[in-house]
């Protein structure tokens, strides 16, 4: 997954500012910006994790200021309803509307999640966003089925790249 990664990482990455939703303990920095942050469920000061209970809280960064954004393994684990009436009930198209606001025109937000029909979009009892390889093309791109802005989507994304990497939909989307 590294080629991807290179492949649509800016020619020049000195100042570039890089975050991992659901990072973890480490946030990973695979398109090597010159700064990586990560955000989770608890704070980590020395390992630059902020904590933010993402799809339900705003993303801790300003409008239009990262230039990337990386989610591995996480949108399957965000639910598509809770009840939020302040974020539209619906905290999966909440997170990708926030994602689309913080990248910088022309930020990348790279995916890797389990999608349908493969056993690891199931199997772990914590995912209950399930996935189809046409969910981010119909909902939150440039090309979104019209019924999508009235669901409170808000995100445009171009699609870059779209691939299966064993049961895992890589897409990469760029604001």
């Amino acid at each position: 997954m590294q080629a991807v990664h290179d492949k649509y990482a800016f020619a020049n990455n000195e100042a570039s500012i890089s975050v991992d939703l659901g990072c973890g303990l480490s946030p990973s920095n695979l398109f090597k910006s010159a700064t990586c942050k990560g955000v989770d469920l608890f704070e980590d000061k020395e390992n630059g994790v902020v904590k933010c209970n993402l799809g339900f809280e705003e993303l801790p960064f300003d409008s239009d200021s990262l230039d990337y954004l990386t989610a591995y393994d996480l949108l399957e684990h965000i639910p598509r309803y809770a009840d939020l009436p302040e974020h539209g009930n619906t905290p999966f198209i909440f997170l990708m509307n926030e994602c689309y606001r913080v990248l910088k025109k022309g930020g990348i937000f790279l995916s890797s999640t389990p999608i349908f029909p493969y056993s690891a979009a199931f199997q772990d009892p914590t995912h209950n966003n399930i996935m189809t390889c046409d969910t981010l093309n119909l909902y939150f791109s440039n090309q979104k089925i019209h019924i999508a802005p009235h669901y409170g989507i808000t995100a445009n994304f171009k699609i870059r790249y779209q691939r299966m990497l064993g049961q895992h939909l890589v897409a990469v989307l760029e604001k």
